[in-house]
């Protein structure tokens, strides 16, 4: 692995080669993970998709409560995760796959995170509380806030985890 020493020659950078890396693994990972919420509207265009339909759902019951109503559905077909979820991993994706195409080169700060937590932070305890009913659309919405948010946090983390485990490897 090449990393490239900043002007601060404490602070190492993984190259280009290994950033792209990370953009494309995370982005093979999201899109599994998307295709899975979409198995009812995936199903019917391969059959063999319905043996392991009881797999998927329980795998996406560890990660969301999956209300009937607040899941979202078109033709009676219905998505594994709720709206809310289904935008923090379509937000998650969509910035995966728009990493490809735009440089990330401005590192955010963990604030950030906490900012595009705190609207659906807001309408979690809206609803809640009854000051509002609840939408799909809101939820969807600030959901995919977070997660389009959180790919920039996570690319980020796991860049500085490869540092972090260079730097430990050449100590030893």
């Amino acid at each position: 692995m090449k990393f490239i020493k900043s002007q601060d020659s404490r602070i190492t950078y993984p190259d280009s080669r290994i950033k792209l890396e990370i953009k494309i693994i995370l982005f093979l990972l999201l899109l599994i993970w998307n295709s899975g919420i979409y198995i009812e509207f995936i199903a019917p265009h391969f059959n063999s998709i319905y043996k392991i339909y009881p797999f998927v759902k329980k795998a996406y019951s560890l990660v969301c409560h999956q209300e009937a109503d607040k899941l979202i559905s078109l033709n009676g077909m219905h998505t594994m995760v709720c709206a809310r979820c289904a935008g923090i991993y379509l937000g998650l994706f969509g910035v995966s796959l728009l990493s490809f195409f735009f440089s990330m080169k401005k590192r955010i700060n963990i604030s950030c995170l906490f900012i595009a937590t705190a609207p659906m932070l807001l309408d979690v305890i809206f609803v809640f509380t009854g000051l509002y009913n609840y939408s799909k659309n809101v939820a969807f919405i600030t959901g995919f806030l977070l997660g389009s948010v959180g790919f920039i946090y996570l690319y980020y983390g796991l860049e500085n985890l490869i540092v972090e485990l260079k730097i430990k490897h050449k100590e030893n």
